[in-house]
This record gives structure tokens, C-alpha cells and sequence, in this order.
């Protein structure tokens, strides 16, 4: 409702209706009888303006006697943010919904989810048009996750719709690996006796900068020449060779947690029949 200090100035053709408000709003104003002049308003829209005190208004000659309802016809927006833009396996992020007005009807519904899965939004604590909800990427994937909100989803208290659906802040993108390196081990042969060695081949899944020799727990021998192998980038070799004099078993393998890929997954497959190598081994020398 419009003080008496708010004022529609009738010295110029404009109409301008001064209240308070903000530049672009909408203002209906009904009913109204004019004090010194034969003017009245009838239902006429105005747009609003910067409000200025009436006393400042020395052409002034309508004053408003009646209350006056300003239409709120701004529509709400928003700006979804996350604080980080690369996820990998085990790990989860807050996405942030931050509104420009407070809604009654912004839910889960109202966004759009790719690449993983969003939990239920929650109004941030001591917040009227905050909102968060936490972002799991799907396992296995390598992808690029998209939370999203479209035009005309949410309103606001007068009912205006959101219709930014199309800016760049309605949006989050998120580069997503989840899938973790593993690894298969080999030999060329299952047996040994003294004076042979084999050739052990590891086999990536994926690329990594950081697997090397003391990746390999080794029983049994020793192992050596650990190199990646010609033109390869994921297949590495070493040759094995057992303790002289010994009829104990040779074991090859690689423990979960030991290397990692370039989003810095690590390896889960520890216990993976293909994770080690078994080899029979009998060096010692028949009696006399």
C-alpha cells in the first residue's frame, strides 16, 4: 500500500507514477480521485520509476488517496554452482541452487541429471533461497555429468516462472571417470627348474604413470628387467627367476591400491584370480 508521500505527477504527459519500486516493475492503479483537479487514474498502467519524495515535486497536483498494488511481474532466476569440476571413483560433490527469490515450489523434480544420480535438495540452513543436494557419480562410467535447470520449472511468490533455462550458470558440467584401472598377470610357462627364468607380463587396463616395480610382490625368485614393452603403452614384462637350490612355490601378484590412471583411480582387483601368478618351482640338484 501508497503512503500519501507517493504521488503521480499530472503536470506532464508522462503519467509517472512515483513509487517505490524497481525500474521495469508494473503498478495497477484503480479507483482513484484526484484533490485538486478534475483527474482521475481509472485503472490505468504505469510503469514504475526511481522513487523520489514528493516533497521534491513542486508541480505535483493529483495526490493518491487510495491504496495502490504493485504487481511483481519480475521472473525468478537462478545460479546452480559445484565446488569441484572433476569426479572420480568413491567420490561425491554439494551441488548449490542459489535463487534470486524465494520459492514455494522448487523441488528435486525440477532438475535435469546426467551422469550419475542427485539426493534429495535441502534449503541450506539460515537460507530462504539456497538450496543444496549432493551429486554420486554412476560407478564405472566416463562420462560428463550435467545437473540442470529448465525454463518454467520453479515460481516465485507472484507466480512469475523462471526463463533462464538457456544461461550458462543454469548449469553445471562435471568430467567424470569412475572406472578403475586393473590389471592381468602372465607367464610363459607354469614350471621352472634350475637354470630357466620366464617372462612375466603385466597387462593394464588403462595408462599409468605410476606403476612400476615395487607395485609386484614377488616370492619364490627374483625379478627383473621390469620395462614397458615395445610400442606399447599399457604392457609391461620382467623376467622372473627362482631361488637356486629351492621346491618352493614362485608367486607373482599385484595388491589392490598400487597404482592409478590418469584421474587418479586406483586399482581394486587385488584379490582377482588373473591379479597373480602361480609357478612350480624345483631348482634343487638330484642327490648322488
Amino acid at each position: 500500500k501508497l503512503n500519501l508521500d507517493d504521488l503521480l505527477d499530472a503536470s506532464t504527459s508522462t503519467n509517472i507514477l512515483k513509487v517505490l519500486g524497481n525500474s521495469g516493475d508494473k503498478v495497477i492503479a484503480t479507483g482513484f480521485d484526484d484533490s485538486t483537479i478534475d483527474k482521475t487514474v481509472n485503472g490505468i498502467t504505469y510503469d514504475v520509476y526511481t522513487h523520489s519524495d514528493a516533497n521534491t515535486s513542486a508541480n505535483a497536483e493529483l495526490w493518491i488517496q487510495k491504496g495502490i498494488t504493485i504487481l511483481d511481474a519480475k521472473p525468478p532466476t537462478i545460479a546452480i554452482s559445484s565446488n569441484v569440476s572433476k569426479l572420480k571413483a568413491g567420490e561425491s560433490v554439494t551441488i548449490t541452487f542459489t535463487l534470486s527469490e524465494a520459492s514455494s515450489d522448487f523441488t528435486k523434480d525440477d532438475v535435469s541429471v546426467l551422469g550419475g544420480v542427485l539426493s534429495d535438495i535441502i534449503l541450506k540452513f539460515g537460507e530462504t533461497k539456497v538450496y543444496t543436494a549432493t551429486f554420486t557419480p554412476t560407478a564405472n562410467s566416463v562420462t560428463t555429468g550435467t545437473i540442470s535447470v529448465a525454463s518454467d520449472k520453479f515460481s516465485d511468490a507472484a507466480g512469475n516462472t523462471n526463463v533462464d533455462g538457456a544461461d550458462v550458470n543454469n548449469s553445471v558440467f562435471l568430467t567424470i571417470d569412475t572406472k578403475v584401472p586393473t590389471i592381468i598377470i602372465s607367464s610363459d610357462t607354469d614350471k621352472l627348474k634350475a637354470g630357466e627364468s620366464t617372462t612375466i607380463t603385466f597387462t593394464l587396463s588403462e595408462i599409468s604413470t605410476d606403476f612400476d616395480t615395487t607395485d609386484v610382490v614377488v616370492t619364490g625368485g627374483i625379478l627383473t628387467d621390469f620395462v614397458l614393452k615395445a610400442n606399447e603403452t599399457k604392457v609391461y614384462t620382467a623376467t622372473f627367476t627362482p631361488t637356486a637350490n629351492s621346491a618352493t612355490a614362485g608367486t607373482i601378484s599385484v595388491a589392490s591400491d598400487k597404482f592409478s590412471d590418469a584421474a587418479g583411480n586406483t586399482n581394486v582387483d587385488g584379490a582377482d584370480a588373473n591379479n597373480s601368478v602361480f609357478l612350480t618351482i624345483d631348482t634343487k640338484a638330484p642327490n648322488a
